[in-house]
């Protein structure tokens, strides 16, 4: 059974999050050059428009070593003004729970067991590791990513089915050919409103078209809109984390009937939100 998740500890900050290994970038059990195999850290503020994307890109890091080094859990919340600290080559700091073969270790994320031990500046003679260590190349799975980035939906009630979809369909009212900016999702008036994602939101309030609203805005250019409330249980300035409960369906404004209507936004461009739901 693997073992390895990401714990916070003084010397070294890094992602608290469970992980599964996938095989690095580094075929098996060979070294590539081994140029500057000791990790070092640098420091990078902050600046306005900086994601962790961007930041990752600049300093020629994947994202996943970025978000380990820094115990980003949300890169949502990142603001202009924050240090991050930035390694020398790709990896993840690990935390091991019990003391770890380190020929496991290697074999678990396809790594030479010598480039462990000169990342860490451990011993030759070390056969087994513990605590916090960084695994060079070491990566995590492409959904976990996607999750990690803001870049996967949840489901934004409690049940519920889909009504209506997103895109050009007949107006409910008059049968007219209209586009339609989101999802209906059709549940018991009263039914849990959930948080799609962690952020914050940033506006409530009423309009005739979408009646009791709430948006929320989840980082990396990503926004949410849910519409049609019955009631609203958070206000602008909170942050809410996914599944949060925000408010309840309803059929308020332009409505036929108790739904939740659900929009998906990235740099204030309607998407698809079946595109995102994870």
């Amino acid at each position: 059974m693997n073992n390895h998740r990401f714990l916070a500890i003084p010397s070294a900050c890094f992602l608290l999050l469970s992980l599964a290994p996938v095989q690095a970038a580094l075929p098996p059990f060979s070294i590539p050059g081994l140029v500057e195999p000791l990790v070092r850290i640098s420091q990078y503020t902050l600046r306005a428009g900086d994601t962790v994307t961007s930041v990752a890109q600049d300093h020629g890091l994947s994202v996943e070593t970025v978000l380990s080094y820094n115990q980003i859990q949300s890169p949502r919340f990142l603001r202009a003004g924050q240090t991050l600290k930035l390694p020398n080559r790709n990896g993840l700091l690990i935390a091991l729970e019990q003391k770890t073969a380190l020929a496991v270790l290697a074999v678990n994320y396809q790594v030479f067991p010598s480039l462990i031990l000169l990342a860490n500046g451990l011993p030759e003679t070390t056969t087994a590791v513990e605590g916090a260590i960084f695994v060079p190349g070491a990566q995590v799975e492409a959904v976990e990513l996607r999750r990690l980035l803001g870049e996967n939906f949840f489901w934004p009630t409690v049940g519920g089915r889909i009504s209506s979809y997103f895109g050009r369909r007949n107006d409910p009212f008059t049968g007219l050919l209209s586009s339609h900016s989101g999802v209906d999702i059709a549940n018991d008036y009263g039914a849990p409103v959930l948080a799609s994602g962690d952020g914050v939101v940033t506006d409530t309030g009423y309009s005739p078209v979408l009646g009791n609203y709430i948006r929320i805005d989840q980082g990396q250019g990503f926004a949410s809109v849910y519409g049609h409330l019955s009631a609203i249980l958070t206000r602008p300035g909170r942050r809410v984390l996914a599944g949060q409960r925000i408010g309840k369906v309803g059929s308020t404004g332009y409505s036929t009937g108790p739904h939740l209507h659900f929009s998906a936004y990235r740099w204030d461009r309607l998407i698809n939100p079946m595109t995102l739901f994870s």
